[in-house]
């Protein structure tokens, strides 16, 4: 027993070791200067010196100003440290709601990884921070708006106040808070004159405001630094409601119920995200092997043949990247959007701002290929939320404005993350693309690891006229059968019918603008005449128990 006592102390003393940092320099601290805006919301700029015994560059130098009640505000930068003295120089900003008090500056050395305080100097300064002194006064009349209070909505607010002296640095600022500090609010900079300013502003109500009530106020701000300098007293109040829906209303037919649905023209587009699995409704991609903040490569085309290389119709990398749009690297750009009562998936040419970013994130998924020559989007259920189905009739509204080469839109299911062991590859194609506009085909897989095996396809005249029609599956234990605006276009061989029974299937929704397949007609690919950006709209996707119609004939 004692031994084994003696080592497990041995064992947690070398661990104890390893994960110390390296403390390879000390350090001395000389000075802590600073200029600049001391009042709250302020900029400052403080010099911080101090002598290393040794060059070392996996440290970060930080400072710090300290209240008596150890209220803080600081800045902390990683350097490269010379050895003797080093001089570094940091912007700082006083936090506008700081306190208004003195406080003592010291300067900390800190190893960078682990985050580990490695030397700490005395005080070296002190700073006393004053109240922000606006040289206009301000008092306040009223708070007013039209429009439409839901959520989605748009208000035009009327704000009137009085202002002591003309300005020209200042924003006006209207807020609407919920009970638990929800809010939503629109800031403008204006030209304030002086006496009585009547202001106008557009607030956006988010898409997934919380249905309640909100108190109003008008706010003042400087604008460099901003710094909120006045506030009216609650001057209105504004109740939120749901937005009607304007898509048709679920069926009720053959005693139908209806289980689930995202009617996108009341339903935000939420998406997970890789901090929070239940975030959203939707995944942007399959993270069911992809990092959930990085897009992918999807149909990643194959090599060009040799004689289309030779004759310079095949001169560029093919396939779609899919855009998630959590991802900060890509800019902004999203391939969803949602107005006028539907969601929409585009892919278009991978934008040239984009390409690096693409490139960079392929590499870190060990694909070194060529960046796609086009962006899309594709959307999955997220099973942390909607954890798939079995059985039951599924509906998309979807409607095409336009289409041509190139194009492969989808509206598809398939196999839950982590269910049907036996047939992990289980997918129904509902709506698909083959890179021409003039047909679509509704696909059932076999599901097995040879996913051809038992394919079944049919062939069906498209709608590319922007309006919006049907398209459905109904699947039960004895057959599984397509329609398209309640006709019914095909029926899957009753032994693939047979082989779905009991598994559980998620929808997905996709556009991309070129796929592997193409590569094998060179006529399928897109091409000048192809109408950037392609577009899908999805007006709701719904689930029901059963068929809720009766098939027109």
């Amino acid at each position: 027993m004692k031994l084994h006592l003696i080592l497990a102390l041995v064992v947690t003393a070398l661990s104890t070791l390893a994960t110390q940092p390296a403390r390879s320099a000390s350090y001395s601290f000389t000075s802590l200067t600073y200029s600049g805006n001391f009042q709250r919301g302020g900029q400052m700029n403080v010099v911080a010196t101090l002598t290393s015994s040794a060059a070392i560059n996996s440290n970060s130098v930080c400072v710090t100003f300290v209240a008596a009640d150890q209220y803080n505000f600081w800045s902390c930068r990683p350097v490269s440290l010379a050895a003797g003295v080093n001089t570094i120089d940091f912007d700082l900003t006083i936090p506008a709601n700081s306190e208004i008090t003195s406080y003592n500056g010291f300067i900390t050395v800190n190893n960078n990884n682990p985050w580990t305080e490695l030397a700490h100097s005395p005080t070296l300064a002190t700073l006393t921070v004053s109240q922000f002194s606006p040289a206009v006064l301000f008092t306040f009349s009223s708070l007013n708006y039209t429009g439409a209070a839901v959520r989605g909505g748009q208000l035009n607010v009327t704000a009137v106040f009085n202002a002591s002296t003309a300005t020209t640095s200042d924003s006006v600022c209207v807020g609407f808070v919920a009970p638990d500090q929800y809010a939503f609010w629109k800031c403008l900079p204006m030209t304030i004159n002086a006496g009585v300013n009547t202001k106008n502003l557009t607030v956006d109500i988010p898409a997934d405001a919380e249905l309640t009530t909100y108190t109003g106020t008008i706010g003042i701000a400087y604008n460099n630094p901003w710094t909120d300098i006045a506030r009216s007293p609650v001057l209105s109040t504004v109740a939120v409601g749901a937005n009607p829906s304007t898509s048709p209303p679920p069926l009720t037919g053959n005693g139908a119920a209806l289980v689930w649905q995202q009617d996108f023209s009341v339903t935000p587009l939420t998406l997970r995200t890789g901090a929070n699995p239940t975030a959203g409704v939707w995944m942007p991609n399959d993270m069911t092997w992809q990092s959930p903040v990085q897009g992918y490569v999807d149909f990643a085309v194959q090599p060009c043949a040799a004689a289309d290389v030779a004759s310079g119709v095949c001169t560029r990398a093919g396939g779609t990247f899919d855009i998630n749009p959590n991802d900060p690297t890509m800019l902004g750009v999203s391939p969803f959007s949602q107005g006028n009562g539907y969601l929409t998936i585009s892919a278009r040419p991978t934008p040239s701002n984009l390409v690096s970013a693409i490139q960079a994130e392929m590499t870190a998924q060990g694909n070194g290929g060529l960046v796609p020559s086009y962006i899309g989007g594709h959307l999955q259920t997220n099973p942390a939320v909607f954890p798939g189905f079995t059985y039951g009739y599924f509906e998309f509204r979807a409607a095409f404005p336009n289409g041509g080469r190139g194009m492969a839109a989808a509206l598809w299911f398939y196999s839950t993350p982590g269910q049907n062991p036996g047939r992990p590859r289980a997918e129904i194609d509902l709506v698909e693309f083959f890179g021409h506009s003039d047909v679509f085909y509704t696909t059932i897989y076999s599901g097995i690891d040879n996913n051809n095996v038992g394919t079944s396809v049919g062939e069906h005249a498209a709608y590319i006229d922007g309006n919006f029609h049907t398209y459905g599956v109904d699947w039960t234990s004895d057959y599984i059968d397509f329609y398209v605006d309640y006709h019914l276009v095909y029926s899957a061989p009753p032994s693939l019918a047979i082989a779905y029974r009991g598994l559980s299937l998620s929808p997905m929704l996709n556009y991309a603008a070129d796929s592997n397949w193409m590569e094998s007609n060179i006529y399928l690919r897109p091409d000048a005449t192809t109408p950037f950006p392609l577009l899908m709209h999805v007006n709701y996707v719904r689930l029901y128990d059963k068929r809720p119609f009766t098939p027109v004939p």
